[in-house]
């Protein structure tokens, strides 16, 4: 089982690979899902907890699913 600090590092890793494959940087991120910039980065660094609606709202601007976030194979 992954623990609780590791799935959100986990997570904000995947969130980091599909931005950057966009081309975007944490700004353009911020700008299209109206999402706090720090809160961005704190969320790809496994610093700060998410909700659903947030890990939607990133997945639906990053042209993916919120499963591609989360999968950990």
């Amino acid at each position: 089982m992954v623990e609780y600090d590791g799935l959100l590092l986990a997570v904000g890793q995947r969130i980091t690979e599909h931005r950057l494959a966009v081309g975007w940087t944490q700004h353009d991120l911020a700008d299209a899902t109206r999402i706090n910039r720090v809160t961005i980065s704190r969320l790809e660094r496994g610093r700060q907890n998410f909700g659903i609606s947030q890990l939607v709202t990133i997945a639906t601007a990053l042209e993916c699913t919120p499963n591609d976030l989360v999968w950990l194979a």
